[in-house]
């Protein structure tokens, strides 16, 4: 995605870094719920200069890394939506293969977006066509028509509240979104827990205007969480 600057302040940005085919591809990771977590699973760092418009998607760009070479070209990169099986695969192949799982955390849609253009190895996807009732492959076939792709499914998933300890407003379902003691943290547009909601207050005849906080927006569950408690 496109990387701006603030105004009058050069601006770091972590990536995880991966060779797709024969090109090196730099992701943003999201600092998420926190920093340190971010330093952690960066392989390298962009700086975009002050009072510059930012870097465009697929721009050419200089990547201070972290990493050997050779550690980088033996990466998987995943970009798409955030899964903590990621996390246990990563490790997983750390320790069996001596390979690296290297993520990053734009969303279902983006994940799309990003292996159509060539710029991830895998992209993470549960994305719910709303007429159908399946699971990702109306989008694949939309966003990816004519690739030679395979459709994968990893792990089930079960999706909910998340609340603070003891459920202290005793939040049961959807609908109790559009309660006027209820504030909700929402996940980035193109996410599949954003898709999941809209659907579900949607035929619940729920306007979104009537859900307080449906606005904030976070890239991670774990930011999610962060945010809650």
């Amino acid at each position: 995605r496109k990387l701006n600057s603030h105004t009058g302040d050069d601006d770091f940005v972590r990536v995880a870094v991966g060779k797709v085919g024969e090109k090196m591809m730099a992701t943003p990771i999201s600092r998420g719920a926190g920093v340190i977590t971010s330093l952690v699973r960066a392989d390298g760092i962009i700086r975009v200069p002050r009072f510059s418009e930012g870097e465009d998607a697929g721009a050419d760009v200089t990547v201070h890394l972290y990493r050997q070479l050779r550690e980088i070209e033996q990466t998987i990169l995943a970009i798409g939506s955030h899964d903590l099986t990621l996390d246990v695969m990563a490790q997983f192949l750390a320790a069996k293969s001596g390979k690296r799982l290297a993520s990053a955390n734009v969303g279902s849609l983006g994940g799309l977006v990003s292996l159509r253009r060539g710029e991830a190895h895998l992209a993470g996807s549960h994305l719910l066509d709303p007429e159908t009732g399946a699971y990702n492959d109306s989008y694949v076939r939309r966003y990816l028509p004519g690739e030679p792709v395979v459709l994968v499914t990893l792990v089930g998933r079960e999706q909910g509240w998340i609340v603070p300890a003891g459920n202290p407003k005793g939040l049961q379902g959807w609908q109790d979104a559009a309660r006027a003691d209820v504030r909700i943290v929402n996940r980035q547009r193109g996410a599949g827990t954003r898709v999941l909601l809209d659907y579900e207050l949607s035929k619940r005849g729920i306007d979104m205007a009537q859900v307080q906080g449906y606005d904030r927006e976070e890239y991670t569950h774990l930011a999610v969480a962060a945010a809650v408690s």
